[in-house]
Parts: structure tokens; sequence; C-alpha cells
């Protein structure tokens, strides 16, 4: 009964060790250090969706800005709002795609 609990306090601490490696390295992905290039946008999604990225652009550049002077919780929000507008990009992409189609 022994080895049957230290096995399983083993295999316990290992899946915790895994899912922090895994969330700290999405983290570490998801808000890098160094600005995006705002033309990865444009290039993406095209000249039609020029508005649009700007607004993504500019809310990453806050996000990052906020970021680096360390408030965090605000930074999360523009981060948020990137992320809907990115979102949003890649739904319309999809439905040009699919009237295209």
């Amino acid at each position: 009964m022994k080895i049957r609990k230290i096995t399983l306090t083993i295999a316990g601490a290992t899946l915790l060790v895994g899912s922090a490696a895994a969330i700290t390295s999405a983290q570490a992905s998801t808000h890098s250090p160094e600005r995006h290039p705002h033309e990865w946008c444009h290039k993406t999604f095209g000249d039609d969706q020029h508005d649009l990225c700007n607004y993504y652009n500019w809310a990453k550049d806050a996000a990052h800005e906020l970021r680096s002077n360390g408030e965090i919780e605000d930074a999360d929000a523009y981060e948020s709002q990137a992320a809907k507008a990115l979102s949003r990009l890649y739904a319309e992409q999809k439905a040009e795609q699919k009237q295209g189609i």
C-alpha cells in the first residue's frame, strides 16, 4: 500500500510540474518582451482591415508599455482587447474565405 501511495504522489507531482512548465511557456510566448511588427497584421489580413489592425497594434503596444512599467492588471486589460480584435480579424477572414468558395 505504501508503494502505491508513493507512486501516486510522484505521479501527481510530475503532472503538477509539467503543467506549471507548460503554463510558464505559454505565458512567455504570449507576453514577449519585444514589440511585435505592425506590418504582420496588415500583411496577414489585408488592407481592407486597416482600422482593426491599427486598433490591434495600438492595444498590443499599450499592453507592452504597461507591462514593462509593472502595471500588469492594466496591461492584461489591453491584452484582452487586442485578443478580441485578433479574434474578430480571424473570424472575418474565415467568413471572406467561405464566401469565396
